[in-house]
Order: C-alpha cells, then structure tokens, then sequence
C-alpha cells in the first residue's frame, strides 16, 4: 500500500495543476455519502469541468470516511477540506446530490465558509442541483408502492433519511401488506408463478401493455375513461405525479434549470411558449437573464494581434483609407455583438443539431460567433445532472472491501478508488501510451522501471 500511497500524492498533484489551470469553467462537484461492507461511512466528492481544450473532465476528488455523524455541517468540512487540497474554493460552481436534507445544511455550511474565508458569495438554494436518478426512482416508488398515503408518507420520509424507528416499520408494514395481496392474487391462478414473469406483477403488468405511451396525463385519460376505468391505476399515477410534481416546483427556485433549456439551439423559448403554462414563462425567462446579465453579460479580454516587424511606423501614421476601414470594422463587429446576446439567442427560430448540446457550443464556429453566450452555455450544460460519479466510486470500493478484505483502512479504499477513477478517466496515462502508468516506487522514475502494462490493466480493473 506505500506505493499506492506514493502513486495517490503523484498524480493528485497533477490533477491539481490541471484544475489549477482551468480559467473559464468553473468545477463542479457531486457527492454523497455510502456505508461500506465494515460499517464506516464515505463520502464521495466528484469533480466534474470542462478543459482547456473543451473537453468535459470528471474525476473522484476524494472518499474520506464521514465518522462520528453525517451531519451536513461534517459533510461541509471534508468537503472544504478537499477542495482546500486541489486548491479550487474559488472555483467553485454548483453542487449535485440527492434529496437528503443534509445536503441543504451542507451546502449553506460550504456557503458560509466561502464567505467568512474568501468573501465569495454562493447562494446555497441557487447553487443546489438534485439528483434526476433519485427524483426518476422516488416517484417510480410512489407509482409501484404507494398503495395508500401512509405508505407514500412512509416512503418519502426514508427516503429524506428519516431515522425514526417507527417510520422504517410502517413502511416495512406497507409493503408486507402488499406482498400478502399479491401472493394472494397469484394463488387464485393456475398458472405456476416461476413462469408468470411479467403478469406476476399487476402494475407491471398494465405499465407493459402501455410501454408505448411516455405521457402520465395520457395514462390518466385512459384510466379515467368509463370503460377502462381502473381506481388503483389512478391512484399510483396520481402518487408519482405528486413526487414529479413536488420536485419539478423546486426548479423555479434553480434558474439555471431553464436556461438550460433556453440555451438549446433546438428547443429556445419556443418549447417553453408551446409546452409550459403562461404564467411560468416570465419566471423562467427572468431567471435566465439574471444568470446572464450578472456573470456573462461582460467585456471578454481581447489580445490584439501582434504587428509584423517593419510596419510600426506606418501603424502610426495610419493613411486614411485605413482608418476607414477599421471604423467599417468597428460597425460589423457591433452587428456581431448584438448576435451575441441572451435574449436574442433564445428568441430565434430553432434549429436542428446533429451532436450533444455541450459539443455544439464547444465548437469553434460557435464560440467564435458566440463568445460570451458560449461561455455561459458551456458552464451550465457541463453541470452533472445526478449524482451518478459518487455511485460508480461505491461500486469499487465495494468491491474493494470485500469480505476477504474488511481490515482494509478507510485511507486505502480512497486512494485505490482515487487511482482507479484516474486510470479509467484518462488522467493516468499508461506505459504503452507514453505515459508514467503506476510506478512501483517513486525513485524507479528515474531508473526507468514501472509496473508492466498487464498490472497497470489489472489495476484498472479495480474499478
């Protein structure tokens, strides 16, 4: 473990100077908290950023152990602790977790510090990006378990960790109750179960029939309509509409959810006027701007082109003919400008893309044209959406502590997963691609000697 220890701090270093020399694109982090095989808590920091050549980068900063509580404040101090270490405090941008209640305190700890320390100011509520995965899986909960509010109760406060024992039993109770009346339902068949698949599971059942169909307003329809009528298909869908609808409300208090939408060259403010209600198009709209006017909205540095040798006298005494032209320029460049502006953007006809939003705006030929506009849009669409990075770091490290291995210390897991992160990202370069690959020892840097590409592959594998 010493030389994964010497490994770790190498290329830790190094990911530092790559994040140290990012200079337009703030970082973005993901985190969460899991309970591994041996009983200590890790808390996951994902960094995720687009590079100097517009690529998007992701990385596993750090999995410490989250001991004595997990509380968001003890969440916040290995959090600043972490991005104290790659020096990115200032840096930093939006933060995505899932709907834990501790990631609310966590993030107005975080926002406090910055303040206190750096007098950044980070709004905590603005900045809070929630989990698409785990709002998706709440609200599938609802659909497939709610089978009364005491269980959709049940089920939210859990999932919002709840420790109190007598939620965890009523939703145990719930979905016992639900086992019997299926169980129940199955032995009125003739059908032997092992082979029901599918119609083993009644909502599945009807959800299969209907796979089709992707609109829960369409569901509603059909299962409200007299010959079709099913009270406890209208009952599920009206539960996981409630969770959607419950987290869909929270984004107005998030504006860079709409102009994100905004910002899609195939979408624009007419999918807003044609799919969303009147009275939320100011608010989206408004919000957008105010993101746009307060951070991008701004004079870029520009270095001017530097003068052949031999020509700085006639630059000086420019002819007139030349100065004619530069004011010509002068007038095309504001035309140019005015195409580089928010409003104007999102107010033009949609268009059809064939790449990712993120590579359209990365393009060349759009940051040219765009160049504040693209700054703004290439921030907000290289946000992670959920907070999948933190589950893949407690894949491996659940493989890594496995039984045979639950001595393990709590330092190790992190560096193993630090590393493996690294290599699968493309930030350990192996051998056979001229890079470092993993050293045995340190000092063989200057012997030459490094793990053959066969470890560095199994290494690899770790994660």
């Amino acid at each position: 473990m010493r030389h994964i220890a010497e490994n770790h701090v190498f290329y830790r270093d190094q990911i530092k100077d790559k994040l140290l020399a990012i200079v337009s694109s703030p970082i973005y982090i993901s985190t969460d908290l899991w309970t591994s095989l041996h009983r200590h808590a890790l808390l996951a920091v994902c960094a995720q950023w687009v590079d100097q050549d517009y690529q998007l980068q992701k990385a596993l900063l750090g999995l410490p152990e989250c001991r004595d509580n997990h509380s968001g404040e003890r969440q916040a101090d290995l959090i600043m602790s972490i991005l104290e270490t790659f020096g990115i405090m200032s840096k930093l941008g939006y933060h995505t977790g899932d709907n834990a209640i501790s990631n609310d305190t966590c993030l107005k700890s975080i926002a406090r510090r910055l303040k206190e320390n750096l007098n950044i100011d980070y709004d905590p509520q603005k900045r809070r990006i929630r989990c698409i995965g785990h709002i998706i899986n709440l609200s599938l909960q609802a659909l497939l378990l709610g089978s009364s509010n005491e269980a959709l109760i049940a089920a939210l406060e859990a999932a919002s960790e709840a420790t109190s024992e007598d939620l965890l039993i009523r939703f145990s109770q719930a979905l016992t109750t639900r086992r019997r009346r299926g169980r129940r339902r199955l032995s009125r068949s003739n059908v032997d179960e092992d082979y029901l698949g599918i119609e083993g599971i009644p909502a599945l059942c009807k959800l299969h029939g209907l796979a089709v169909w992707t609109d829960a307003v369409v569901f509603m329809r059909y299962y409200s309509a007299s010959e079709t009528r099913d009270e406890r298909m209208l009952h599920a869908i009206d539960m996981g509409w409630f969770i959607m609808n419950k987290y869909y409300t929270m984004t107005e208090d998030v504006p860079v959810y709409s102009a994100a939408l905004l910002l899609d060259p195939s979408k624009r403010d007419a999918y807003i006027k044609q799919n969303w209600p009147d009275e939320w198009y100011d608010n989206a709209i408004g919000g957008a701007q105010v993101i746009w006017e307060e951070e991008y909205n701004i004079e870029l540095p520009t270095k001017p082109p530097a003068a052949p040798s031999g020509v700085a006298d006639f630059v000086e005494h420019e002819s007139n003919k030349l100065a004619q032209l530069a004011r010509n320029m002068k007038v095309k460049t504001a035309v140019l400008r005015s195409e580089d502006d928010f409003m104007t953007f999102i107010t033009a006809q949609p268009i059809e893309i064939d790449s990712t939003l993120l590579q359209w705006w990365c393009a060349s030929e759009q940051r040219r044209r765009y160049p504040r506009l693209s700054r703004m849009a290439i921030a907000i669409l290289s946000i992670s959406p959920e907070s999948s990075e933190p589950e893949r770091a407690f894949s491996g490290a659940r493989r890594t502590c496995s039984w045979d291995r639950l001595r393990i210390q709590c330092a190790n897991i992190e560096r193993v997963e630090c590393i493996g992160s690294w290599l699968r990202e493309g930030h350990i370069i192996p051998t056979s691609r001229g890079g470092f690959g993993l050293p045995m020892m340190f000092s063989a840097l200057k012997d030459g000697l490094t793990d053959s590409d066969d470890d560095l592959e199994d290494r690899e594998d770790i994660d």
